[in-house]
C-alpha cells in the first residue's frame, strides 16, 4: 500500500509538471531573410561537331576553341570534356561518313567574360553554346548567414510584440526551419547567346544575370515571462 501511494505521488507530480508546461504562455513568430548575390560560377556547354560541306574536323575546332580561351586569358583547366561520340551519317547519294561530336563544359566567373567569349566563338563559327547553370562559390556561407538573419528577425519580432503587452521574452521552446531555398539557374537580364551571334555586333555587348536570391524562413516558439 505504501509503494502504491509513492507511485501515485510520482504520477501526480509528473502530471502537474506537464500541466504547468502546457499552461506556460508562449508566442510563435516567423522570421524571413533573403540575400541577393551576383553569380560567380557560370557554366557553359560548348558543342563541337563536323559541319557538312566544310573541311574542318572536330579536332581542328577544338584547337580553335583552346586558342580563343588562351587569347582571353581563360585557364584551360576550366574546360572539361563532358562527352565525345562518333556516329555514321548514311545517305544513298553519298558515301557513309563518320561524324564526331564533342561536348565541353566551361566555367567562367563573370557575365563580361561570357560576352567576350561568345563574340570570339562567333567569329570562329563556333556558336553552339548554351548557358546551363549559374551559381555562387560561397553559397554555403551565404545560406548560413541568411539562416542567422532569419532567426534574428524572428527574435526581434518576438521581443517587441511581448514588450508591447508588458512582458518579457523567455527562452526558446522550439525552432523549426520551414524553408530554405537555394536557386538553381536564374535567367539572364538580356537576350542570350543569339544576340552575340549577330553579324552586326563586332564588340561584346554588356550583359548580366539576375542576382541569385537565397531565402530562409524559420518558426520559433518563445516562452513569455
Amino acid at each position: 500500500m505504501k509503494k502504491l501511494m509513492i507511485a501515485l505521488c510520482f504520477v501526480f507530480v509528473a502530471w502537474a509538471a506537464i500541466a504547468q508546461e502546457t499552461a506556460l504562455p508562449f508566442i510563435e513568430v516567423t522570421g524571413v531573410a533573403e540575400t541577393e548575390v551576383e553569380p560567380d560560377e557560370i557554366d557553359l556547354q560548348i558543342v563541337l561537331n563536323e559541319t557538312e560541306g566544310k573541311k574542318m574536323s572536330v579536332e581542328q575546332k577544338e584547337k580553335q576553341l583552346q586558342a580563343v580561351l588562351n587569347e582571353l586569358g581563360i585557364d584551360l583547366k576550366n574546360l572539361v570534356l563532358q562527352d565525345a561520340l562518333s556516329a555514321y551519317d548514311s545517305n544513298w547519294w553519298k558515301a557513309d561518313l563518320v561524324k564526331t561530336v564533342k561536348t565541353f563544359n566551361l566555367r567562367l566567373a563573370s557575365a563580361a567574360s561570357v560576352a567576350k567569349l561568345l563574340v570570339k566563338l562567333r567569329d570562329k563559327d563556333l556558336s553552339n553554346v548554351q548557358i546551363v547553370k549559374i551559381g555562387n562559390s560561397l553559397k554555403e556561407k551565404i545560406m548560413r548567414e541568411t539562416r542567422i538573419k532569419a532567426a534574428k528577425a524572428a527574435k526581434e519580432k518576438a521581443i517587441y510584440l511581448v514588450e508591447a503587452i508588458g512582458n518579457q521574452l523567455g527562452m526558446p521552446l522550439y525552432f523549426i526551419e520551414q524553408e530554405a531555398f537555394q536557386p538553381y539557374a536564374p535567367l539572364m537580364r538580356n537576350t542570350m547567346a543569339k544576340s552575340y551571334a549577330s553579324e552586326d555586333s563586332a564588340e561584346p555587348q554588356e550583359i548580366g544575370f539576375k542576382k541569385i536570391t537565397y531565402t530562409s524562413k524559420v518558426l520559433i516558439r518563445y516562452g513569455i515571462k
